[in-house]
């Protein structure tokens, strides 16, 4: 049977009664029906009550779910209700389904601020970080004035374990991308001071780049990511052992 839809009006609601095959090579004749039917060309009407019987529908499939439960959700966004009638257990599902879908590709608003806004939050987030920095410089000297006054608190084994995990450890990686690094800029040294005549200060250009500027950030990224990483790993596992609330 020809997918068509029926329409009448019913004590102030609208009644659609689809009927035939609603499956996905109807859909386009079909979404013109129900917007010819709902309100034009243009776009959807929106009436107050909205019955949807489907008791004479002989198929369904996502396309035509999908075209009800776009009607449905117009009638509902303008404050009206909607009504489903004859449909069965798995009919039912199937357009839970689709309003699922159709709830998870709705895009998130991002409200709109101004240029002041943005400066005025960019501020109070580097005076937040500027904060969190003085709260763990003050602990930290905190730390050092309570060990001068009582050396007995001091935890020299728990100090030499930060120790190894946070450099002893993280000396091979850091040595493997000096070398690496350090060997790039020999090569391309070299080759671009050729044409100066002045290739053999390459070594020169190799030591003092890597012992003043290269090596020190390097050590500094690798220890901040490995180090740091491994700390918060550790931390986590604490928490979920419940070992830092004991």
């Amino acid at each position: 049977m020809e997918a068509t839809i029926e329409h009448r009006f019913e004590e102030g609601q609208l009644v659609l009664r689809p009927l035939g095959e609603w499956v996905i090579d109807e859909a386009r004749r079909l979404d013109a029906s129900l917007r010819e039917l709902l309100g034009g060309a243009g776009a959807y009407e929106r009436p107050d009550n909205l019955v949807i019987d489907l008791s004479d529908v002989d198929g369904l499939d996502t396309a035509g779910a999908f075209l009800l439960v776009k009607a449905e959700r117009r009638v509902v966004d303008g404050g009206g209700q909607v009504r489903w009638t004859g449909a069965d257990a798995g009919r039912s599902a199937l357009l839970e389904r689709v309003r699922q879908a159709l709830a998870d590709d709705e895009p998130t608003r991002v409200a709109r601020t101004n240029l002041l806004q943005d400066i005025g939050a960019t501020m109070l987030s580097v005076l937040d970080d500027a904060r969190r920095l003085l709260v763990i410089l003050g602990g930290t000297v905190g730390e050092f004035a309570s060990v001068i006054v009582r050396p007995s608190s001091f935890r020299a084994s728990a100090v030499g374990r930060q120790i190894e995990m946070a450099g002893v450890r993280a000396a091979p990686i850091v040595f493997l991308m000096s070398f690496l690094i350090g060997g790039i800029v020999a090569q391309q040294g070299a080759f671009q001071l050729q044409f100066f005549g002045a290739a053999v200060f390459t070594v020169d250009l190799v030591g003092i780049l890597s012992l003043r500027e290269v090596a020190p950030l390097l050590t500094a990224i690798m220890v901040a990511g490995r180090s740091g990483s491994a700390i918060t790993a550790e931390l986590g596992s604490m928490r979920m052992r419940e070992e830092i609330d004991a």
